[in-house]
């Protein structure tokens, strides 16, 4: 039966890796995995490439999905997740260097990560837009579980006993420690045992230390109360770049505990509850017990670390991915040495040998491969591309944090692949110090002008070059250049709006009952006069308005931003201080002419996690 139904969902799938494809064009690889004595690489535009570890040669590419996130190796072939298409591809390695497809699983809410049980017959796949665990037996390429959670995933980890998964928030520092009972191929049964949060946010790399028995996480620190100077941007004070170690006791150590091991932890509500979510969600508590190693120094910052990898022998390995350099340590008493790559190294790979790591360096389109005994690299091309269009070149500058003062930040630091790490930030954003202002989504803000929080930039251009001169310090001048920014402006140009939690959520249409109270919903942001600021189709409008609010500076007019993938957001207002569309309905009664009754409060909250 197992068999029958691997066939059947071949059959019934387009065959997505076969045709061959004209050789000048872009990969972008972005994830990797050893599987003997070949390296396949997983190419964001969609193909696997093939590399003989042997003798460090491209074997072969095969178009394969529309666009790949992540890739591992399992008994019954590599799985990649195609996060356009919204599916797990298993493939299976054919003796020339191709691959071809034996079996698929639809994953909704664009799955971003696959995370393989210790005895690897179970995956977990996290989906971004979804804000979801979706678990395949991945013998059989079937669904097992489906677990909700209160934010957007992306690393993830599994416990050598398979009992609990950690996984860590996209955007923000925050964790979900997951327990899993049950057998792969029968009832799975996941639950939310705790949620874990620390200072910090864009988590990209998390390993673990067999070591010390610690899970180490890459992620970056920002100081929202710390105002962009050059002073404070030299000595790494606006934004960090870290290693956070943690005991594994301590991580996975239950809220019940607390008591007896006298925890402190913030008062803090249990996140906002969406239809459907099959268990109430604990309130988060602050991780007391870490140790910090902070990346980069003035003049030589390390912005953006993302992938990390301990070996077996105790040896570190991090991507400082936004200055293109690799960090390693051959022990954790020594410091690290940095090692040039191509542009944003993106993935790690440990061979089988345990001497090689390769990295996939997304845009040269080219892995590296770095021998950790004599730190020596070899670059592999991945073949020829053409010539970068002007918003190419703009996604290569977003990435890039030596458009920042030493190489601390990047545009993607604050504005998470387009979207937004939740923080505030003191920017000079509202020409005013002493006011910070929660960073917006860039995800389809090209068409919702004027900019910033004040409306005071009348283009996006405008916003850029500002951008750049007073938040990342480019006071030479040499960054902020026309070049650049209209660059940086076609890039931002290509980004749409997110999805709904419940478009991304959705297998099928909504039911009945949903899309009445959506309707009801739209109604009363009619009623109430919502729209008279966020106007249909983009839900803003070029105007500045007084709703009631007021910034440090006493500033009290702000321009509204749009509600397009407002439920994709985890704070609201200038100041962030709602921290959930209840607290903007039910707590702030933002702008209400009259008071919603609770069934109005719910049905309006629907039609906005509609949008």
């Amino acid at each position: 039966m197992r068999f029958l139904a691997s066939l059947l969902l071949f059959v019934g799938t387009a065959a997505a890796c076969a045709a061959a494809e004209p050789e000048g064009h872009f990969r972008r690889p972005v994830a990797l995995v050893a599987q003997g004595e070949r390296l396949f690489v997983a190419n964001q535009r969609g193909s696997i490439s093939v590399i003989d570890t042997r003798t460090n040669r491209l074997l072969q590419e095969t178009p394969c999905g529309q666009r790949l996130a992540d890739i591992a190796s399992t008994p019954w072939g590599l799985m990649a997740v195609d996060e356009q298409a919204g599916q797990l591809l298993r493939l299976e390695a054919l003796a020339d260097g191709r691959v071809r497809e034996t079996g698929v699983a639809r994953i909704p809410g664009q799955p971003v990560s696959l995370a393989l049980s210790p005895d690897r017959w179970l995956g977990s796949v996290a989906s971004l837009w979804g804000q979801r665990l979706t678990f395949v037996n991945l013998e059989a390429m079937k669904t097992v579980a489906v677990l909700d959670l209160p934010f957007s995933p992306r690393k993830q980890w599994w416990s050598a006993d398979r009992q609990r998964l950690i996984v860590a928030d996209a955007y923000a520092g925050q964790l979900a420690v997951v327990e899993v009972t049950g057998q792969a191929d029968v009832d799975v049964t996941p639950r939310i045992v705790s949620l874990r949060q620390f200072e910090g946010h864009n988590i990209r790399g998390l390993a673990y230390d067999s070591q010390t028995d610690e899970l180490v996480f890459a992620h970056q620190l920002l100081n929202g109360q710390t105002h962009t100077t050059r002073e404070r941007v030299f000595w790494g004070s606006v934004v960090s770049n870290v290693l956070r170690s943690v005991p594994l006791s301590h991580l996975l150590q239950k809220p019940a505990e607390r008591a007896t091991a006298k925890q402190n932890a913030r008062p803090a509500d249990p996140p906002e509850p969406l239809p459907g979510d099959q268990q109430e969600v604990p309130a988060p508590w602050d991780i007391a017990h870490w140790s910090f190693y902070p990346l980069g120094n003035p003049n030589l910052a390390a912005g953006d670390p993302g992938e990390l990898l301990i070996t077996p022998a105790g040896q570190t390995v991090v991507l400082y991915a936004g200055v293109d350099q690799l960090a390693a340590r051959r022990r954790p008493t020594q410091g690290f040495e940095r090692i040039d790559l191509g542009r944003r190294p993106s993935g790690l790979a440990l061979h089988g040998d345990g001497r090689r790591v390769y990295t996939a360096n997304t845009f040269d389109d080219s892995v590296s491969m770095l021998d950790l005994e004599t730190f020596q690299t070899e670059t592999i091309s991945l073949g020829p591309t053409p010539e970068p269009t002007l918003a190419d070149q703009g996604e290569s500058l977003f990435y890039d944090a030596r458009l920042s003062l030493d190489g601390w930040y990047s545009c993607h630091s604050c504005h998470t692949d387009g979207h937004a790490n939740g923080a505030i930030n003191d920017n000079l954003g509202d020409d005013t110090f002493g006011s910070p202002k929660r960073i917006l989504s860039l995800l389809g803000g090209h068409d919702t002008g004027p900019w910033a929080w004040t409306g005071s930039q009348a283009t996006l251009s405008d916003q850029i070059r500002k951008s750049l001169q007073l938040t990342m310090r480019d006071d030479k001048q040499d960054q902020a250049t026309d070049a650049n920014v209209a660059a940086l402006t076609a890039y931002l140009q290509t980004l749409q709006p997110p999805p709904s939690i419940l478009a991304a959520r959705a297998a099928d249409p909504p039911s009945v009952e949903s899309a009445a109270s959506i309707a009801r919903g739209q109604a009363i942001f009619s009623r109430q006069g919502c729209v008279e600021c966020h106007v249909p189709p983009t839900y803003t409008s070029s105007a500045v308005y007084d709703v009631g609010l007021h910034d440090e500076r006493g500033r009290t007019e702000f321009n509204p931003p749009s509600l397009r993938g407002v439920s994709q957001r985890r704070s609201f207002f200038h100041d962030g201080r709602a921290r959930s569309l209840s607290d903007v309905v039910q707590r702030e009664r933002h702008q209400q002419t009259s008071p919603l009754k609770a069934a109005e409060a719910r049905d309006l909250i629907e039609f906005l996690k509609s949008l």
